[in-house]
């Protein structure tokens, strides 16, 4: 088994752009504390549509896997007034895993 089939764990936090109440506009906007997402990288490629090296663009890779993060834990993890904030080292670290397993393809 290659980590293509492995649990990673994405750290995420939230934040609330405007008020259930009211639907004004925060000013500041608070960062939850720091939660948990786990995801399999098998996912990604087959979310993206990626089932041989020549399927995969490599100046695409970024932005692929920040849409599948984002949609992906927003859909399953978000409630409905929160914003997904995902930090550039959480991307990259999911980043260079896909990267490992495009060299075994």
């Amino acid at each position: 088994m290659s980590i293509i089939d492995d649990n990673i764990v994405v750290k995420y936090q939230t934040y609330k752009e405007y008020c259930s109440c009211c639907s004004r506009e925060f000013e500041k906007k608070e960062l939850s504390e720091i939660k948990e997402f786990n995801i399999i990288i098998k996912k990604i490629f087959e979310w993206a549509g990626w089932s041989t090296k020549d399927d995969i663009y490599e100046e695409e890779i970024s932005l692929t896997i920040e849409e599948y993060l984002y949609n992906t834990i927003s859909f399953y993890a978000l409630d409905g007034n929160d914003e997904l904030h995902l930090s550039e080292d959480e991307i990259k670290k999911i980043e260079a895993l896909v990267k490992e397993v495009i060299k075994t393809m």
